[in-house]
């Protein structure tokens, strides 16, 4: 099976908690992040995985099941205490499933063992209502809106303090 060989929870004979339960998460380094460009053409149908691939510190996280690689995040630092999860998504066969919220999770433990304070990401509630109501159950609170023309619908900043990890 080719690394880009895709199947859904409908061609399966298991339950999505079988699934679950099979999920790994790793943290990429960048020599590792072509893993990342098949997903993302199938989730947001775009070749641009994020603006620049030029920061300074970079998490980038793949979510696999069996070795398939079914959601990602990638996010970088801003500042010294500011972390911004830039995109991230999952492969429509696996939503709803709880990986969205796994990948939050362990970016969030990622960006805490790097000693971030804040830990952020902008949505759209109209193209993406999973990654806003995700953020709001999780204790992220609303940093700011506003209109954004390129993807006609609000854009929103949710942002939440995070304790680094072992400090």
């Amino acid at each position: 099976m080719s690394s880009t060989d895709h199947f859904t929870l409908s061609n399966r004979n298991t339950s999505p908690l079988d699934l679950l339960d099979r999920l790994s998460i790793r943290r990429l380094d960048r020599s590792e992040l072509k893993v990342l460009y098949p997903l993302n053409s199938r989730i947001f149908n775009e070749e641009r995985l994020i603006n620049s691939l030029e920061h300074d510190l970079m998490i980038s996280l793949v979510a696999e099941i069996n070795g398939i690689p079914v959601g990602f995040k990638v996010g970088y630092k801003v500042n010294s205490s500011m972390f911004y999860s830039a995109k991230g998504g999952v492969d429509p066969g696996y939503r709803k499933m709880g990986i969205a919220r796994s990948l939050l999770y362990r970016m969030l433990l990622e960006a805490s063992r790097e000693k971030f304070e804040y830990f952020y990401y902008d949505t759209f509630p109209n193209l993406y209502p999973g990654m806003y109501h995700l953020g709001l159950r999780e204790g992220f609170h609303i940093e700011f809106i506003q209109w954004n023309h390129r993807y006609k619908d609000y854009q929103v900043r949710l942002q939440k303090l995070i304790t680094p990890a072992g400090g």
